[in-house]
């Protein structure tokens, strides 16, 4: 068998399942697959299916309490809201102590903590924010679905245009654009 062959069919059992799964979950769903590994790329191609008012982008990793829709959403009651993040809690895995896969786990854990008090003392201080991390964010459709947002988002570069376009920080881009 052709390594090609081997991987189209892996890909296609996973499509399968993530059809499934969405399926149990609502009729409404729609699994979308974009060969391309960007995920800028696979970003807008989801943003062109959308029909709401209002994206929600979230790894896949992530866990949504009970009520996590219904208190994220309120900040869109208020017409100047264009995107909302929420707070970020890691479970720590249960790691052999002090080994190198527990300190790094540990790290990670202090990372995202360190960076909801630093989000949420900026937000208090001057109302800005730096980032809102992609884990999961909220967005209004009609900021990121038009032609403008997508070029700028597709062909971001940095140190004075020389170098991109971007495959990395999406989430820092959004949150400047929104």
């Amino acid at each position: 068998m052709q390594p090609s062959a081997g991987l189209h069919r892996h890909s296609r059992v996973k499509e399968e399942s993530a059809e499934r799964a969405c399926g149990d979950i609502s009729k409404n769903l729609k699994v979308i697959i974009v060969k391309e590994a960007n995920k800028r790329a696979q970003f807008l191609e989801a943003v062109s299916f959308a029909t709401t008012k209002i994206i929600i982008s979230a790894d896949d990793q992530v866990y949504w309490g009970n009520n996590f829709l219904r208190y994220a959403l309120l900040p869109f009651n208020d017409a100047h809201v264009g995107l909302v993040g929420t707070v970020k809690r890691v479970h720590r895995e249960n790691l052999p102590l002090f080994s190198f896969t527990d300190i790094l786990n540990y790290i990670a854990v202090m990372y995202l903590e360190r960076s909801n008090f630093d989000l949420t003392a900026t937000s208090n201080i001057d109302g800005g924010v730096s980032t809102i991390f992609g884990r999961t964010a909220l967005m209004r459709t009609d900021m990121v679905k038009n032609s403008n947002f997508a070029h700028a988002y597709l062909n971001e570069t940095w140190l004075f245009g020389t170098c991109g376009p971007l495959l990395v920080d999406d989430d820092k881009f959004v949150a400047r654009w929104c």
